[in-house]
């Protein structure tokens, strides 16, 4: 408790943090010796210069596979999240955004937060749950339109009152 207090106070170093600069710092080192394809997969599991991961699930993506991975990784969390902020149900919009939220913050405390199976889980439900209310919302915008077309088709066609009888024929004509 008192290392929290002490973070919430600004202090942040070796003691408060449990050497999270350290452990970030020689994560980094792995990314900047290899930015384009990364340092390769599980190099900062257990770094041996210090003998930790990472505690960076962020950094790790970037340190192990490179900045393209690492740039499709952030990128499907920010376009989930632009896509949940458009989402016209609060109740979703809340839940996925929330969600990544909350997710975003325990990428940046954990050693890889993508082989959590739970995390995983809670991921595909957001998906559900936006891929259902964009389908609602076709569906809705699609019985809009059809119910358009049949009130624009009742005022074009005259009342059956206003119809005119059909043209009798004349004796010996055939039809």
């Amino acid at each position: 408790l008192q290392d929290l207090f002490n973070l919430l106070q600004g202090k942040f170093d070796e003691e408060n943090t449990g050497h999270r600069g350290k452990v970030a710092a020689v994560g980094l080192s792995y990314f900047y010796r290899s930015p384009v394809i990364g340092a390769g997969f599980r190099k900062l599991a257990k770094m041996p210069e210090i003998g930790l991961g990472c505690h960076n699930t962020f950094l790790r993506v970037f340190g192990e596979a490179g900045i393209f991975a690492g740039m499709i990784f952030l990128s499907s969390i920010a376009f989930t999240t632009i896509t949940a902020w458009r989402c016209r149900w609060p109740e979703v919009k809340c839940l996925v955004i929330g969600f990544l939220a909350m997710y975003s913050c325990a990428c940046m405390v954990s050693h890889m937060l993508l082989t959590n199976r739970m995390a995983n889980v809670l991921i595909g439900v957001c998906f559900g749950f936006l891929s259902a209310a964009y389908t609602l919302r076709k569906r809705q915008a699609k019985e809009r339109h059809i119910a358009e077309l049949s009130e624009l088709r009742q005022s074009v066609s005259p009342p059956a009152s206003q119809q005119h009888a059909p043209i009798p024929q004349l004796a010996g004509q055939s039809s």
